[in-house]
């Protein structure tokens, strides 16, 4: 007989998987694609590399010579300024150089080559070097081949075909978030951006320099329709390079106000996955919600595996491994009876109706999921909203986004 099960979720856990080395500067991991064979690229934005990082953990420079300017050449012979997003189609990988202004395209063999873009920042629409991009941020590929670009000070996402035609896919250069349709939208400061299965694109912006609106993603169909996906309510929170699972739930990381990753499912209902809502580089390593991000400006989801996010964290150099409980943890089996010489076989299932990773028997709001507004809990509810007041205004908009400027090599 069997009177009481109790079944949790404990969560997940966070280990250190590499870190990028800091002879030449700050590590400063930014973006992070994946090959076929498994090995991580990963940008360092304040060396001017990419590093490769083998499934062992094993760290090694994959491209660029660590000199701050463009130059085209195979493997470490290549230069780069400030990459930060990357996108990768059948192991060619493409790199944001954000304070470079152009988008490199590096060949299976290690080739680097300038695949649109110039050093000179500029926005013009046009085909190859001809093409003109201001602080070009995150990068995103459909399945078609064709390149989206968050081009962060023309407010705008750009679209580069793969023959190198640049075209602006939304936006009207206004620095202000409006749902719309192409040239009719405005994104301010586009930040984070990633293409689920259907070429729909998800991106968050900062807004406008008066009224900052950078708690939302917003998505964008293949017909460049905007609408508001999700908003998290903090207009001082921004969302950097995000990554879909096999079952659509998207991962984003907040780099800025909690420095928190979360989950948000198809629905538009979100978790928190990991993070102790406040910037940190000692609490590293163990439980999920006992370790401290500073900066996570990327996650990557293993494309073999749904429970595995790996994490760029940009203020400790460190790229952590993510792993998310597959199975519940089994808390108690009350009162279960086997007689002397029999045998049995107990079953054991736990439900999630609202698939918010708080099972039905602890969960006390079971068909509603638990949604983060500003403050966290595990009882499975829809938290109460915070209202912020602080102003940082001390701040300028490079303090809370990128560090560094310019745009001319």
């Amino acid at each position: 007989r069997q009177r009481q099960m109790c079944i949790r979720d404990s969560g997940g856990t966070v280990e250190s998987f590499a870190k990028i080395p800091d002879t030449d500067g700050s590590p400063s991991p930014v973006g992070m694609v994946i090959t076929s064979d498994g090995t991580i690229i990963v940008s360092s934005y304040e060396t001017h590399k990419l590093f490769s990082i083998t499934s062992d953990g094993s760290v090694s420079v994959y491209a660029g010579s660590g000199n701050s300017g463009i130059a085209e050449g195979y493997g470490e012979l290549a230069d780069f300024i400030s990459p930060a997003g990357l996108a990768i189609k059948e192991d060619t990988i493409y790199v944001a150089n954000q304070n470079g202004n152009v988008i490199n395209k590096i060949y299976p063999d290690k080739y680097v080559q300038v695949f649109a873009g110039d050093p000179e920042s500029g926005y013009t629409d046009a085909t190859g070097l001809a093409a003109r991009f201001n602080r070009p941020t995150y990068l995103a590929m459909d399945t078609n081949g064709n390149l989206f670009v968050t081009d962060q000070m023309n407010n705008r996402i750009r679209k580069i075909t793969p023959a190198g035609v640049v075209t602006t896919f939304l936006g009207d250069g206004t620095a202000e978030n409006k749902n719309g349709t192409g040239l009719s939208a405005r994104i301010g400061y586009p930040f984070g951006i990633e293409s689920d299965s259907d070429n729909n694109l998800y991106v968050a912006s900062w807004g406008s320099v008066d009224v900052l609106d950078g708690g939302t993603i917003r998505k964008i169909t293949p017909d460049s329709v905007m609408s508001t996906y999700y908003d998290i309510g903090e207009a001082y929170a921004l969302f950097g390079g995000m990554s879909f699972d096999s079952k659509g739930n998207l991962y984003a990381p907040e780099v800025s106000a909690y420095h928190n990753i979360y989950k948000i499912s198809p629905d538009s209902s979100i978790i928190k996955v990991a993070g102790t809502d406040a910037a940190g580089t000692t609490e590293r390593g163990g439980g999920a919600f006992n370790t401290s991000f500073a900066n996570p400006y990327s996650v990557l989801v293993d494309p073999n595996n749904d429970r595995i996010v790996y994490v760029s964290d940009y203020g400790s150099g460190e790229i952590f491994k993510l792993i998310l409980n597959d199975t519940p943890v089994i808390s108690a089996i009350d009162d279960v009876t086997i007689k002397e010489d029999e045998s049995t076989t107990i079953s054991l299932s736990a439900t999630d109706s609202d698939d918010d990773l708080i099972f039905d028997d602890v969960d006390l709001c079971p068909n509603t999921p638990e949604r983060y507004n500003g403050y966290f809990d595990t009882d499975g509810c829809p938290d109460r909203t915070v209202s912020y007041t602080h102003l940082r205004a001390h701040e300028t908009r490079e303090d809370r986004g990128w560090r560094g400027g310019g745009g001319k090599k």
